[in-house]
């Protein structure tokens, strides 16, 4: 194992070398049109995990101060919840100074003839700023809608549309109206009284409509129903029903049947606008939630002057409907990351083979989104609970682990294990699924996402180094390196929670503890590179072209065996029936001697069966995906010798009796100096049920006009998987 990671080490520096190099040879060099030289074969980094810096914020939110709407409802949970604390400022931030304000306290005021210890100026302010919030999240959705051309969907119009409307609705009516149904027209007119205003209604008309007002919204049908309610619509209690945040989810964003097919949603560089649609009207849902505690806690202080019916329903039933709320709210994010950008294309398979040894690469696209998530429920939880710590997430096909629970070891500051559980998702693309030692190969859409909530918010804050636990490199997937990287727990301002900011101890402004990291891997098991010798077949013999010569104008083809070193001395073949570790790289040599007639030449083939995806008739919906480095130096001295330097990746289908070219490449030149990698995907009819295999070739062939030196030194590497390009309605 350890001489196999030292090689796999040396290929991957060899790639580094390989962007500065190019290929030496004549006209007569050929590559199938497929392949696409001059690729970076490095990873961005020497583990999936380096300590990436967070980015929660978008540059909108940085320019405008606005921060995340978490911000703004986690101080509403704050204000309802404190005791009456004259004035305090413990969040801060971009010149923005929070007061816990005695927001529930407006009615009560009233009620006691507005002589209680209250600024009722800033709870008015609290209770106005909390109306508006709805106002400025839908302009949010307006501005995402442009941005990424939903024109096919109108989201307000759709919102208005879903029976959560029937829970908004109330609230809606009993918080902002401007008449005595509404709590904003208890507040202005409390201020307007305080202040001996002429606009004021006389206050003994206000207590009188105050009364009517409380007992309309604490009755048996009153605004704690209408929460429940929108709790109900986004965790409904069958199985069989989505919720709300679901089906908003695959309307706007994944579903293309309904959304018009809209591409924006998916780019990968629109990830994080894509999933502030979701966040926002989730926070939407939430606002509305919020005006109805308001409400209550208002009401119910009037009714219990203690505080206790308030803290009671708080900290008891809102609690609890949130803490629901959220786990529905962050397992819909897992599934729209899962679901939303096709990850099969050559240029993530290239990135994500840089890091083939740990079987988990590096998620460059969904680390932030993730990551806001968790500290947006965090953040709004902050009232009842520390939630802040470290979080995690590997998201990887069923079959890779089969299920199976991961365990973590994290070492820094303090040293821990963290096992991760995996939840279930159903997905669009789906993953390559090889069931059988026959090479049965066959497409799955069933995924894990392996989530790691919270930890010790007790954890110090600091860089860990992050490992798997496992016996002895054998699971839960195939791999070579147990070490996973970094990460880094730091403390963050929650007005403003910018990397460039960020400590390892806390200071005045930053207080909350954070830190995520996210990994994965879509290809499932690799079995044309992550195998062992034993899985593939070395045939005693096999035919060859040979090239023409004086001799023989047109070339002939004949049966040779295999390995084959007709007429050569001193030559090393690899991988032999003896090697051990990972097969996905070859190599042949022998040094410089005198050559008559001489052929190098090695073969492998890896049986392979491909079942059809759904839907699919006599061809597969399929494709080879692969990425190829090249190391090749060959020489022949004499300028009338023929030579012929040859390096193929085949498909052979036996069934039907045909040979496809995944990649091939061939010089008749006399010096070969090349370095190159290639990329692509094939675009051959393949067979449903076939017998067929993958063949690596590897030939250099060299015959004398009178009397040649020869040399042949030959490496290539490759990563090559089955995939599937059909999709899967899970919509239905």
């Amino acid at each position: 194992m350890k001489k196999y990671f030292i090689t796999q080490l040396f290929l991957i520096i060899t790639g580094i070398f390989l962007l500065f190099c190019s290929s030496c040879g004549d006209s007569t060099v050929t590559v199938i049109p497929t392949a696409t030289p001059g690729i970076n074969p490095t990873p961005s980094s020497n583990y999936p995990l380096s300590d990436q810096q967070l980015k929660f914020l978008t540059d909108r939110e940085i320019s405008s101060g606005q921060g995340m709407p978490s911000k703004k409802l986690g101080h509403i949970a704050q204000c309802i919840n404190t005791s009456k604390i004259y004035p305090s400022s413990k969040i801060s931030g971009q010149g923005i100074a929070f007061e816990f304000v005695e927001i529930g306290d407006m009615l009560y005021s009233i009620y006691k003839d507005l002589e209680v210890e209250s600024n009722l100026e800033k709870i008015d302010e609290e209770i106005q700023a909390l109306g508006a919030e709805i106002a400025e999240l839908n302009q949010k959705l307006d501005d995402l809608s442009t941005q990424l051309a939903l024109t096919q969907v109108n989201i307000q119009t759709y919102i208005s549309s879903l029976n959560v409307q029937n829970y908004i609705t109330p609230i809606k009516t009993a918080y902002s109206t401007t008449s005595e149904v509404g709590l904003v027209y208890y507040s202005t007119q409390a201020v307007l009284n305080d202040s001996n205003s002429p606009l004021a209604v006389p206050l003994s008309t206000l207590q009188n409509q105050e009364k009517v007002y409380i007992v309309n919204v604490t009755s048996a049908s009153g605004i704690a129903v209408d929460i429940q309610g929108i709790h109900d619509s986004i965790c409904p209690d069958l199985s069989s029903l989505n919720g709300v945040l679901k089906d908003y989810t695959n309307k706007i964003i994944l579903d293309s049947s309904q959304n018009g097919n809209n591409q924006n949603v998916k780019d990968p560089n629109n990830v994080m606008s894509t999933y502030l649609l979701l966040e926002t009207y989730y926070a939407q849902l939430l606002t509305y939630q919020f005006q109805g505690a308001t409400i209550l806690a208002n009401a119910y202080n009037c009714q219990d002057p203690t505080g206790n019916q308030t803290r009671s329903y708080m900290n008891g039933t809102f609690k609890t409907l949130l803490k629901d709320e959220m786990a529905k709210y962050l397992s819909t994010v897992d599934y729209m990351v899962i679901n939303l950008v096709d990850y099969r294309d050559a240029d993530t398979y290239v990135h994500d083979m840089g890091y083939e040894m740990t079987g988990l690469a590096e998620d460059n696209i969904y680390l932030n989104v993730l990551a806001r998530s968790r500290f947006f429920c965090a953040q709004i939880m902050q009232a009842y609970e520390d939630d802040f710590s470290l979080y995690g997430a590997i998201v990887a096909p069923y079959d890779y682990t089969g299920g199976a629970n991961i365990t973590l070891t994290f070492q820094g500051s303090s040293t821990f294990n963290k096992t991760m559980t995996p939840e279930q998702i159903a997905g669009v693309y789906p993953y390559t699924k090889w069931t059988d030692s026959k090479g049965t190969v066959s497409p799955d859409n069933q995924w894990l996402f392996y989530n790691m909530s919270s930890i010790d918010p007790n954890i110090p804050a600091g860089t860990y180094q992050v490992n798997f636990v496992d016996s002895g490199n054998t699971g839960p997937w195939p791999h070579t390196n147990n070490l996973l990287g970094y990460v880094s727990v730091k403390y963050y301002d929650p007005n403003n929670p910018e990397p460039a900011t960020a400590t390892t101890t806390p200071t005045e402004t930053n207080t909350l503890k954070f830190g995520y990291f996210s990994l994965k891997w879509p290809w499932g098991f690799q079995k044309l590179c992550s195998s062992p010798i034993s899985d593939w077949t070395i045939p005693s013999g096999s035919s060859y072209t040979y090239p023409p010569d004086q001799v023989n104008p047109i070339g002939y083809t004949m049966d040779v065996d295999n390995p084959n070193y007709d007429s050569i001395k001193n030559y090393v073949f690899s991988p032999l029936s003896n090697k051990t570790g990972f097969i996905n790289s070859m190599y042949m040599y022998y040094p410089s001697q005198s050559v008559n007639h001489g052929l190098l030449r090695y073969v492998i083939n890896m049986p392979i069966i491909p079942a059809g995806a759904p839907n699919d008739s006599s061809t597969v919906s399929g494709k080879i995906i692969y990425y190829n480095t090249a190391d090749i130096n060959t020489s022949a001295s004499e300028s009338k010798a023929v030579a012929s330097t040859q390096y193929n990746f085949l498909f052979n289908d036996h069934t039907k009796k045909k040979t496809e070219k995944i990649l091939y490449y061939s010089s008749d030149s006399h010096s070969v100096d090349l370095n190159t990698s290639s990329k692509g995907m094939t675009s051959f009819t393949i067979y449903k049920g076939s017998n067929c295999d993958v063949s690596v070739d590897e030939s250099y062939f060299e015959q004398a006009y009178k009397s040649s030196n020869g040399a042949a030194d030959m490496s290539i590497t490759w990563y090559m998987q089955f995939i599937y390009t059909n999709t899967y309605n899970i919509f239905q």
